[in-house]
């Protein structure tokens, strides 16, 4: 039988307003009794009227309670309460370390909601970016609620032309709520079309089609939004209806595109990738120099590649004059903070950077770009125990994201909290898999889960990973790096290094204080090759 957490037990009579229907029939019976005491008296009724009254009173108030367990009254109605299992803790799936599909769906203190991107309608292939930009969007906005767990982009974008019903998508995502539509681009007008979908009942909780001029987008991203937060009951604080009005900081739609097209360049992280976007964004700038979240993209990517592919003197300044720009144009926003909190780790004025990090996870704490890269940067100048809360952070806020649960246990094995490392590798390894289910293809998934593989005691099926990476593609520094981490750990010396200098052949730009503070470089870092190629870096 799973557990039962009391506190999760009371979450869950909260949740199906137990509480409020005792409360509201224990005022609501306390008025019929006085009232009936009054009209004995006043109509001369036998006495044991009062009685009978107060009886029938407290032998209906249990039947009052279990029916308010077992009903809810939402959009669709009266209708029965499917959560059969209300006040079970979520149990561990045997020997994975994760709560499993079920569990995470019935985790009665957050609503888990998945985003699908929306189809595109508009007749013409190259619309689709703009469809997909809409859904990120949305889904960047239902994120920022405390309420929601929302599945990140790489997940629910997968099922892009699936032959999948909404219910069999949500089983694999492990959601319970899954938001659906289309957009139609016609010159400047659009159509969108939104509905929200129960999928355990496969009950429609809300649905509306909007057809506005193409300058409109941005108020139809916030009024879905907030009719998905009303759908699901949502209680919003001030700050939460802010957090759902937050706009793109811009009001031109071109600029908007180009914006959305280097968005979806930089999630590649790599070379072409990241060139890519800096001219998206480079072009969004020069359609709207005042676009904030476009020089916060632009600064991101030049500190990326500074960091990882080649180091250069304009991209510095780029990375310097793009962060301080969107700072400027959008002191309030999170994701400039972040930009310029990035920027600043690259020149190493750490401690400006970690007011800018503070800042913005005060500013938006559900904004997961800014935990994780703020623990990267605690992590690279040897903070680990910081940087291990940092990145459970941000695996907090993006639950199906297998980086930054691996960068955790990466961060716990160096404190020696092995066991722990242990568990959250496992965790890692886990989401790892599942995101190469849905993208077979993504290597970073496959070198990263190679090592959280290392940490879960799988040293096996940390090669397996590592050789199918290798075999995709043996030229890539990012995969070099990780296979180098991997062979590490794994203690095959002679492996590592030949593996490490071929990734420094390919580009002698490469992050030394992250490898000086790596706890997978352990066994070769007192190497007499291993400080040869160190101290030949950039």
């Amino acid at each position: 039988m799973p557990r039962v957490s009391p506190i999760r037990f009371f979450a869950e009579l909260r949740r199906r307003h137990v509480i409020r229907v005792g409360i509201a029939y224990v005022v609501v019976a306390f008025g019929v009794f006085q009232g009936t005491d009054i009209l004995v008296s006043a109509l001369a009724l036998p006495s044991w009227t009062t009685t009978l009254v107060v009886v029938l009173g407290i032998a209906a108030f249990p039947v009052a309670l279990v029916l308010a367990w077992a009903y809810e009254i939402g959009p669709a109605g009266v209708r029965r309460d499917r959560e059969v299992a209300p006040a079970a803790d979520p149990v561990a799936d045997e020997g994975t370390g994760m709560a499993t599909a079920e569990s995470r769906v019935r985790d009665p203190g957050r609503r888990s909601l998945a985003v699908l991107p929306l189809a595109n309608l508009s007749g013409d292939p190259e619309n689709e970016y703009f469809s997909d930009g809409l859904a990120e969007e949305l889904l960047n906005l239902l994120a920022r609620l405390p309420q929601l767990r929302v599945t990140s982009r790489t997940s629910s974008f997968s099922f892009r032309g699936k032959d999948l019903d909404v219910r069999a998508i949500a089983d694999k995502l492990g959601v319970d709520v899954v938001l659906e539509g289309s957009v139609r681009r016609a010159g400047k007008r659009v159509r969108i079309a939104a509905q929200l979908v129960d999928a355990r009942s496969d009950d429609h909780l809300w649905a509306e089609t909007y057809d506005r001029e193409i300058e409109d987008v941005f108020a139809v991203q916030e009024e879905i939004a907030g009719c998905i937060s009303r759908a699901l009951r949502l209680r919003l604080s001030p700050d939460d209806r802010k957090a759902i009005q937050q706009g793109p900081t811009t009001g031109d739609v071109e600029a908007y595109d180009y914006y959305l097209r280097g968005r979806k360049y930089f999630d590649q992280i790599d070379r072409g990738g990241l060139e890519h976007a800096r001219e998206m964004y480079r072009k969004a700038i020069q359609v709207d120099p005042e676009y904030a979240l476009a020089w916060a993209g632009l600064s991101q990517c030049a500190v990326w590649m500074a960091t990882w592919i080649q180091d250069t003197p304009a991209l510095r300044e780029e990375a310097e004059h793009a962060s301080l720009r969107a700072l400027e144009l959008a002191p309030d926003r999170a994701e400039a903070h972040t930009a310029r909190g990035f920027a600043l780790t690259l020149v190493e004025r750490h401690a400006e950077a970690d007011a800018h990090f503070e800042e913005a996870v005060r500013l938006d704490p559900q904004l997961y770009e800014a935990w994780y890269f703020f623990g990267r940067a605690k992590f690279e100048r040897g903070e680990v125990e910081r940087a291990a809360e940092l990145f459970g952070r941000a695996a907090a806020v993006r639950a199906d994201d297998y980086q930054s649960a691996a960068l955790q246990a990466q961060a716990l094995f160096a404190l020696g909290r092995h066991d722990e490392a242990r568990d959250v590798g496992r965790k890692a390894a886990h989401l790892a898999e599942r995101h190469l289910e849905l993208h077979p293809d993504d290597t970073r998934a496959m070198t990263m889960g190679s090592g959280a593989w290392v940490y879960a005691g799988e040293p096996e099926k940390a090669i397996e990973w590592v050789e199918r990476a290798l075999a995709e593609d043996p030229n890539d520094v990012a995969v070099l790096h990780n296979a180098a981490c991997t062979f590490a750990s794994l203690g095959d010396v002679e492996r590592a290094l030949d593996t490490l200098e071929r990734r420094i052949r390919i580009s002698t730009t490469i992050n030394r204080r992250w490898i000086e503070h790596d706890p997978d470089f352990a066994s070769i870092r007192d190497h007499p090759r291993f400080k040869a190629l160190v101290d030949g870096l950039e």
